[in-house]
C-alpha cells in the first residue's frame, strides 16, 4: 500500500453533488471511471442482489459480481463478504442496504464511493480512500480499518476507527478520526429547520472493537494491538438515543451582523442550558469549512488571527447532556470580518505572513514551485493547505517555511487557494495566516510523435514519457506519460530490481489522469519496498484493462538507499516516572520521555480505580500530559477520578502517534494511603 504525504478532506457538498450527477446520469469527461466490481463471498442466510439493468433484486449466490451503481441487500439472517477489484474487503451484517457507486483516481490513488442506507459496513483498505454516505453524514477511511453503522431506531451514525486515518462530517463540520477513536453523526430534522450538531468525538467501546474482530478475521495482525485499545477504553452506550427538545438558550454576542476587529480576540456568549454538560461552538467561515470548539463553560474567546476570511460567517451553538446527547442547538447567527490588506512581505503579522508565489500569480501546467512564508513564535510545525479549484483540500505538514509543490500533480487547471496553520510542539493550532490565491494553466496535449520518442519496433502506446534515470539524490519521485488507454483503463508505472518490470508481480503504482492523455504519479520509493543504496532499479510503463500491456521502453535510476518504512513503529518509551506502590499525596506528578518516527499528538496517563474489596469503580480514564520543549518530556499532574483511601490504581502510558497509531507500556500499580 503506497503511503502518501498529503491528506484529502472531501466535502459533503462535493459528495452530493457528485450523487446528483451520478442520479441525473451526468459524467465525468476528463476523468474516467475505473473498473470497479465487488465478488460476494461467505454469504450467509438472505442476500439479494440488483444490478444495472435488473428489474429488481434477485437472489445472490457466492461468486457473483455486483456492478457499478448495483446494490446488495442482507434479510434479518443475511451476512456476507464483498472482495473490490481494488483489494478492499467489505463485511455486510444483517438489515442491511448499500449501493456501490464509483471508483475514480485522485492523485494518483483511489477513491471508491458507496451509499449506506441501513444496516453495517467493516472495511479493511487495501491503498486509496474510501467514502460511505449515510442518511446523517459522510464517513472517510484512507488507512485502513473503518466500520460505519446505521442505528435503525434513530438514523444516528456511529462511525469507528480501529486503525489508521479516518473522517466523519457532515453540513456542520468534518472531524478527524484516529486508531481508537469513533464519531457519532446524529440524524437532524430532514426539513432543514434544526441545524445537525458537528460530529461528536467518543472513544471506541469494548464491544465496537470485539464486534469487529469477531466479524473480520482479517484483522488478525492488528489483533493484539485492538485488544489493549479495548481493554483501556470506557464502555459505549450500544445506540444514542436524542433527549428531548426543550427551550433552548440564546446566543449573546456578538451582536447579530456584526463587525468584528480582525486584531484582537473574538468572544462569542450565550444564555445557560438547564442541564446542560456541554457545548459546541460552531463556526462556518464564508468558504464554507467549520470550525468548531468544545465549550465547558457559556462562552468562549477566540485567538486573534484565527479567523482570517474577509465576508459574512454564520454561528451557533450546541448543548449536550450527561449522556453526550444534544437537547438543543441555538438559532444561527452571523457576524462579519473586513476586508484585510494582503501582508507585507518579510513582516510577520498575527500569523505567517504567506511570500511567494505572490497573491493572484498566474503558474505554468508542469514544473516546480516552492511556496513560502514568514516563521511563526513557537510555531513547531506548519500545516500547508491547498485548495483546489472543485473545492477539495490538501494539507501538508512542514517542519520549516516553505513546501515544494509539482504542478504536474495539480490535476485541474484554474484558480487555487493557499494558506499555512501554525502548530505548536503540543499540536495546538496558533494561528492561520491569510490566503492567497493562484492560476494554474491547462496542460496542452503534445502531438503523437512516435519517431521522436520510440525506439525501433517500440509500440505507439506511450510517448512523452518523464521519470527519473542515472544515479538521483532523491526517494520522492515523479512519473509523467502521455497514453490513449481503452475506456477503463488504468495506467501505471511499475518497478523493479528485475531487468524486465511486470505488472502482474512487481510494486506498481496507478497514475492519475491530469487531462485527456496526460497521467501523473508522485510517491517515495520506499513505499514499495526495500531499495538499498547503489540497488538498480527498472521502471516502465503499462495499462491495466482486462489484462497488462506493458510499455516497450525500460528505463532505470540507482537508488540513493530508500528503506522501507513500516506502517507503524511503536513508540518507545525511554522513562516513566513511578509514584511506586504507595501513594499518600494527590494528584501525582508524572513526566515520560517517549519518542516515535512518526511524532507523537498526544501522551496519557490512562488508569483503573478499585476499591478496597477490588471492584473496579472508575475503567478506562485517562488524563493528558503536556510537552515541555524545554526538557522534551511529557508531564503533568493527574487527579484520579473516584479515588479514596484505601482504594488501589492501575495505569499506563498511553502514546498516540502523528499517524494515528497507539502504543501502550506495561502496567504499574499502586496504592492511595493519604
Amino acid at each position: 500500500m503506497v503511503r502518501k504525504q498529503t491528506t484529502y478532506f472531501i466535502t459533503l457538498g462535493t459528495v452530493l453533488l457528485f450523487l446528483l450527477a451520478a442520479c441525473n446520469g451526468v459524467a465525468s469527461l476528463s476523468t474516467p471511471t475505473l473498473p470497479l466490481t465487488a465478488s460476494l463471498r461467505d454469504l450467509q442466510g438472505t442476500v439479494e442482489l440488483w444490478n444495472p439493468g435488473e428489474v429488481d433484486f434477485v437472489n445472490a449466490s457466492a461468486g457473483d459480481v455486483l456492478e457499478v451503481q448495483g446494490h446488495v441487500r442482507t434479510g434479518s439472517d443475511g451476512r456476507l463478504r464483498l472482495d473490490l477489484s481494488t483489494g478492499t474487503i467489505i463485511r455486510v451484517a444483517p438489515d442491511s442496504l448499500f449501493t456501490l457507486v464509483s471508483n475514480e483516481p485522485q492523485s494518483g490513488s483511489l477513491l471508491t464511493r458507496l451509499i449506506l442506507q441501513a444496516g453495517q459496513v467493516w472495511i479493511i483498505l487495501n491503498g486509496g480512500q474510501m467514502e460511505v454516505q449515510t442518511p446523517s453524514g459522510v464517513a472517510s477511511v484512507r488507512g485502513s480499518y473503518m466500520s460505519v453503522w446505521v442505528d435503525p431506531e434513530t438514523s444516528d451514525v456511529w462511525v469507528s476507527c480501529l486503525e489508521g486515518w479516518c473522517q466523519a462530517g457532515n453540513s456542520s463540520a468534518v472531524l478527524d478520526l484516529v486508531a481508537s477513536q469513533g464519531a457519532t453523526l446524529f440524524s437532524f430534522d430532514p426539513q432543514g429547520t434544526i441545524p445537525p450538531p458537528p460530529p461528536l468525538l467518543r472513544s471506541l467501546s469494548q464491544e465496537e472493537i470485539d464486534t469487529f474482530l469477531e466479524n473480520n478475521p482479517e484483522a488478525e495482525q492488528i489483533m493484539d494491538a485492538v485488544i489493549a485499545t479495548a481493554s483501556a477504553l470506557p464502555p459505549l452506550p450500544p445506540s444514542a438515543t436524542p433527549t428531548q427538545t426543550g427551550t433552548c438558550f440564546e446566543a449573546l454576542a456578538p451582536d447579530e451582523a456584526a463587525v468584528l476587529p480582525t486584531a484582537s480576540p473574538q468572544v462569542f456568549s450565550w444564555s445557560e442550558q438547564p442541564g446542560r454538560y456541554k457545548y459546541v461552538l460552531s463556526i462556518f467561515k464564508p468558504n464554507g469549512t467549520a470550525l468548531s470548539e468544545i465549550v465547558w463553560e457559556n462562552s468562549f474567546s477566540l485567538p486573534a488571527g484565527m479567523l482570517t476570511q474577509e465576508g459574512m460567517y454564520h454561528w451557533q451553538v450546541t448543548a449536550y447532556d450527561a449522556a453526550i446527547q444534544p437537547i438543543c442547538t441555538t438559532a444561527r447567527r452571523t457576524f462579519s470580518l473586513p476586508a484585510s490588506p494582503s501582508p507585507t512581505t518579510g513582516t510577520p503579522g498575527a500569523c505567517a505572513a504567506l511570500l511567494n508565489p505572490v497573491n493572484a500569480a498566474s503558474l505554468p501546467a508542469s514544473g516546480e514551485v516552492t511556496f513560502t512564508w514568514t516563521v511563526v513564535p513557537g510555531a513547531a510545525k506548519y500545516i500547508f493547505n491547498l485548495k483546489s479549484p472543485t473545492g477539495t483540500i490538501s494539507t501538508t505538514t512542514e517542519t520549516g517555511t516553505s513546501h515544494v509543490q509539482k504542478l504536474d500533480l495539480l490535476v485541474k487547471a484554474g484558480t487555487y487557494e493557499w494558506w499555512v496553520t501554525a502548530k505548536n510542539n503540543n499540536l495546538d493550532m496558533l494561528c492561520s495566516s491569510n490566503t492567497f490565491t493562484f492560476t494554474k494553466a491547462a496542460f496542452s496535449n503534445p502531438t503523437k510523435t512516435a519517431t521522436a520518442t520510440l525506439p525501433p519496433g517500440g509500440v505507439d502506446l506511450f510517448w512523452d514519457r518523464v521519470g527519473p534515470t542515472g544515479t538521483i539524490a532523491s526517494c520522492d519521485l515523479y512519473f509523467s506519460v502521455n497514453t490513449n488507454p481503452p475506456q477503463g483503463g488504468m495506467v501505471k508505472v511499475v518497478l523493479s530490481s528485475n531487468p524486465i518490470p511486470d505488472g502482474n508481480s512487481d510494486p506498481h503504482v496507478v497514475m492519475g489522469n491530469s487531462v485527456d492523455t496526460k497521467y501523473t504519479a508522485g510517491f517515495k520509493l520506499g513505499d514499495l519496498g526495500n531499495f538499498a543504496a547503489g540497488t538498480l532499479v527498472y521502471w516502465r510503463f503499462a495499462i491495466f484493462s482486462s489484462g497488462y500491456t506493458h510499455d516497450s521502453t525500460i528505463y532505470s535510476f540507482v537508488s540513493p538507499g530508500c528503506p522501507f518504512e513500516p506502517a507503524n513503529t511503536p513508540t518507545t518509551f525511554v522513562s516513566i516516572s513511578d509514584p511506586g506502590s504507595v501513594v499518600t499525596t494527590c494528584p501525582v506528578q508524572y513526566s515520560v520521555n517517549a519518542t516515535d518516527p512518526e511524532g507523537l499528538q498526544h501522551v496519557k496517563v490512562q488508569y483503573k480505580v478499585f476499591d478496597t474489596a477490588s471492584n473496579l469503580v472508575v475503567n478506562g480514564d485517562y488524563t493528558h500530559l503536556t510537552y515541555n520543549a524545554a526538557t522534551s518530556l511529557w508531564q503533568g499532574d493527574v487527579t484520579f477520578n473516584g479515588l479514596q483511601a484505601g482504594y488501589s490504581v492501575t495505569w499506563w502510558i498511553w502514546a498516540i502517534d502523528n499517524a494515528g497509531n497507539s502504543t501502550f507500556s506495561a502496567t504499574s500499580a499502586f496504592t492511595y494511603t493519604p
